[in-house]
């Protein structure tokens, strides 16, 4: 065993101390317990709670609403019963109802709203409070992007909010101008008409509850993309591109004695933070890692599109560059473009139990559309009426065209260009002979538009093969899990992980997209799942997805 006396030279023994007291501070910061605060409706804080949680569990998922759950004994004690008193009373925070959440630890802030308030009384006459919440990612499913977010609702022009620009730069302008029409919108009233400040103090965005992280548009080197939406709300109208570019919604609420989320910003305490990181370095220049083995590491791969801009390619970088950063000792943290965390699946290991997931992809070809590119009707209308009206002429009957338009428009509307089809030339050659052949796509019913593509696009990405791996470690064996510069890897970090059972030492690399930190009285712990959390989803889980997904389609029905 090794003995720190043996250290003769004067020099080693100071660079041994060093680490060694770095060693055990951060040994001592992982055994803090987490704090868990309640806060009102203006995110004033109100108690302490995590000396008297029964149990709890805290989950992030990957731009996705996360949830909590915590239970709290119903009394017993004085400080408890203030708690669950003003729980319990409503009617004695008339301004302020709502119940808001906060648990801290390791760099990691789980912040959200109240949902759910349960006071439960057990066999054995054991009264409990449950406390259940939903993370900050549902407020973006409560914002709606206007087709013309700066005039009234009962005059919108265009039909649809239409954009071209790099991914993340797209997504957050359109989340802007929304947040920018709640606050600040001259056909609305302010919350208290009768307050003069009211009136002006919208245009002042630190008094808004949610803010956008600025960027500028020529620094964002995220891949083109199309939005469109006619009051489809963001997280609708993100959600598949977010996953076509493997992009993190990243939120944190932001709390005076935080580091300023940008330079000059002022905000109020409790103000939500939106913004959108590349975790992954998918589509980066600098490739990242999406495979690798327990004999060569992690295999740098660049991933492009092709020519048809549906399909994807990848390629090995032979050399690639090691990130500088690494260079930097103490570092905690992962470079997207070079991940480096890996947990072995073997007898001495830092995973406590897995599961892994295969699904194949499915369909090798694509279908979308259903009504005519714009301009092809109307073409053709033209046409008939033009032709017809001309002829008409000289038999003394002038309208023939306008009558042959009306007598053949349903035939000739919605045959020409009113469907698009692609087949996806790898899944042919990677599926074999036998294979599922054709599927639909979903979120475009004209054909031959960007819209259209954009809906192919998706449609492969749904149905693609899939990889997930879920995993429950122990904290510190030998990787730390924690945000904000306190652990190796956090959610939206890609990780990789050997499974005892795949042969040939393969390690899957994916990225991190759900976190859980459960908690009981005497121990805390934490869960994570990597790559695709679909794979393992509950089936009310796909249920409500399904749901929100044909509600979508709903509103976009004979919309382009």
């Amino acid at each position: 065993m090794f003995n720190p006396d043996q250290i003769k030279s004067a020099a080693s023994r100071e660079i041994f101390e060093k680490a060694h007291k770095a060693r055990q501070s951060r040994i001592a910061k992982r055994r803090r317990k987490p704090v868990i605060q309640l806060a009102d409706g203006d995110w004033n804080s109100k108690f302490r709670i995590d000396p008297f949680v029964i149990d709890a569990e805290f989950v992030w998922r990957l731009n996705d609403t996360g949830s909590c759950t915590i239970t709290l004994p119903a009394g017993g004690d004085k400080a408890v019963e203030n708690v669950t008193g003003w729980l319990f009373d409503p009617w004695g925070r008339p301004k302020a109802k709502n119940v808001h959440i906060r648990a801290d630890k390791d760099g990691a802030r789980w912040t959200g709203r109240l949902n759910s308030l349960r006071l439960t009384k057990a066999e054995d006459g054991q009264r409990t409070v449950i406390i259940e919440g939903l993370c900050d990612f549902e407020e973006l499913r409560r914002i709606f992007v206007w087709p013309n977010p700066f005039l009234p609702a009962a005059v919108q022009f265009p039909k649809a909010w239409t954009m071209l620009a790099p991914a993340a730069w797209n997504l957050k302008i359109a989340l802007f101008v929304n947040l920018m029409r709640l606050h600040t919108s001259l056909w609305t009233l302010p919350d208290d008409p009768l307050d003069p400040k009211s009136w002006v103090g919208g245009m002042k965005q630190s008094n808004w509850p949610i803010v956008v992280k600025p960027g500028p548009l020529l620094k964002d080197r995220t891949p083109t993309q199309l939005i469109s939406s006619r009051m489809s709300t963001w997280a609708e109208v993100a959600e598949p591109i977010l996953a076509d570019c493997q992009l993190m919604v990243e939120l944190r609420r932001w709390f005076p004695g935080d580091p300023e989320p940008w330079p000059g910003a002022e905000l109020g305490a409790g103000t939500l933070v939106v913004d959108i990181v590349d975790k992954s370095s998918w589509w980066d220049a600098r490739g990242t890692s999406f495979f690798g083995d327990l004999w060569r590491g992690f295999v740098r791969t660049v991933q492009t599109l092709t020519g048809n801009q549906i399909d994807t390619k990848s390629t090995v970088i032979d050399a690639p560059e090691i990130a500088p950063e690494y260079r930097r000792p103490n570092l905690l943290g992962t470079i997207p473009s070079a991940p480096y965390v890996m947990y072995r699946d073997d007898a001495i290991t830092g995973v406590e139990s897995s599961d892994f997931t295969w699904e194949p992809s499915t369909a090798v070809q694509v279908v979308a559309g259903g009504q005519s590119m714009p301009g092809i009707n109307e073409g053709l209308s033209a046409a008939i009426q033009g032709i017809g009206n001309s002829l008409g002429n000289f038999i003394f009957f002038p309208t023939a065209g306008t009558i042959a338009d009306t007598l053949l428009a349903p035939l000739y509307s919605d045959v020409i260009g009113a469907w698009a089809q692609h087949k996806s030339v790898t899944r042919t050659q990677e599926a074999g002979k036998f294979r599922y052949q054709e599927i639909f796509a979903e979120g475009s019913n004209t054909a031959l538009t960007l819209s259209s593509l954009v809906a192919i696009r998706k449609a492969f990405w749904d149905t693609r093969e899939r990889f997930s791996h879920q995993i429950k470690v122990g904290d510190g064996a030998p990787w730390y899990i924690g945000d904000q510069g306190e652990g190796h890897f956090w959610l939206g970090d890609r990780i990789g992980s050997t499974v005892s059972g795949i042969p040939g030492g393969r390690a899957i690399v994916e990225q991190v997209t759900e976190v859980s930190l459960n908690i009981a009285r005497d121990s805390f712990g934490w869960d994570i799942t990597c790559g695709d959390f679909a794979a393992t989803q509950s089936s009310l889980d796909t249920i409500l997805s399904n749901i929100r997904r044909v509600s979508t389609a709903m509103k976009q029905v004979g919309v382009w």
